[in-house]
């Protein structure tokens, strides 16, 4: 007999969906990467363009054609946001970077100031 997987219960990660704005904005472009091209070696020359572009560029991008169902999909979602929404505050500031050269860590909220003493609302973790 096979083992059973265990998947520990996690709080399901609600998606905010985008707001709509007025406000003339500089978006980036997201790349759309689709993994369904790797069958082919002329597909794997396209994707390796598309992707060190995606990173030279802006720094993100998008996969499709992947082969998660949307329930595996939403599991990473959830698995993901466990590391900023369910770890406390204290714990953060533990492992947050102590280095601005080194990125290793946790990178807390209103850590940078952006302009004229305004503060970030970004937090990572690497």
């Amino acid at each position: 007999m096979l083992p059973t997987q265990i998947q520990p219960p996690l709080k399901t990660y609600i998606h905010i969906p985008p707001l709509p704005t007025t406000e003339d904005l500089d978006f980036a472009d997201l790349a759309v990467i689709d993994l369904s091209k790797t069958s082919t070696s002329e597909g794997q020359s396209e994707l390796v363009r598309q992707i060190r572009k995606a990173l030279s560029e802006v720094g993100f991008f998008y996969v499709i054609n992947h082969g998660y169902t949307p329930s595996q999909t939403a599991r990473v979602f959830d698995i993901a946001s466990l590391t900023f929404d369910q770890v406390s505050d204290e714990e953060k500031r533990e492992y947050a970077q102590k280095d601005e050269a080194v990125y290793q860590g946790y990178k807390l909220r209103k850590e940078w100031v952006i302009d004229s003493g305004v503060h970030d609302n970004i937090e990572q973790y690497r």
